[in-house]
C-alpha cells in the first residue's frame, strides 16, 4: 500500500490507505516497524502539507503520523540494539541496518569490545535466525570500522 500511495494520491486510495495503517497500528505491533522502515512516516508529512478535504483522511494522517514520530526514535536507537543483544534474540529490523551500523560502529569498543564479544557467542545460538543475524551484524562491524578487518 506504501508504493502504490506513494504513485497514486487520489483521496479515495489515501483514505483506505490510512484508515488500513490506522488500524493495523492498533492490532500489530510489528506493522509499525515495517511502516517506519518503509517510509510512511515521510509519505504522511508530504500529504498532511496538501490540501485535503476529507477530515476523516485528515485525522487518520495525524493519528499514523504521531505513532510513527514517536516509534521512529525507539525502534532506530541503540537502546533497542542492546535490548535485543543482552535478551539474545535479534530480530531482523532497523538495528540491522547499513545506516544503524555507519552512525553507531564506534560504541562497539566499549567494554573491551564486549558487545562484539556476545555477538561471537550468539554463532553458537540454536537459533539459525540468531546465528544469520549475529554474522551479519559482525560482517556490518567488519565492514564500517576503521580497523574492522584486522
Amino acid at each position: 500500500m506504501i508504493f502504490v500511495i506513494q504513485i497514486i494520491s487520489r483521496e479515495k486510495i489515501l483514505r483506505v490507505s490510512f484508515g488500513t495503517f490506522r488500524n493495523l497500528i492498533d492490532h500489530c505491533e510489528a506493522a509499525i516497524e515495517i511502516m517506519v522502515e518503509s517510509g510512511l512516516l515521510r509519505m504522511v508529512e508530504l500529504y498532511s502539507k496538501t490540501n485535503i478535504k476529507d477530515e476523516e483522511l485528515k485525522e487518520d494522517l495525524d493519528f499514523v503520523g504521531q505513532v510513527l514520530e514517536k516509534n521512529l526514535r525507539i525502534l532506530t536507537s541503540f537502546d533497542k540494539y542492546l535490548k535485543e543483544l543482552n535478551t539474545t534474540t535479534l530480530e531482523w529490523g532497523p538495528v540491522h541496518s547499513d545506516k544503524f551500523w555507519k552512525e553507531h560502529v564506534r560504541r562497539f569498543e566499549d567494554d573491551d569490545f564486549g558487545m562484539i564479544k556476545k555477538l561471537v557467542g550468539l554463532l553458537n545460538s540454536e537459533k539459525t535466525k540468531n546465528q544469520a543475524i549475529a554474522c551479519f551484524d559482525l560482517g556490518e562491524f567488519c565492514r564500517y570500522h576503521p580497523f574492522g578487518k584486522k
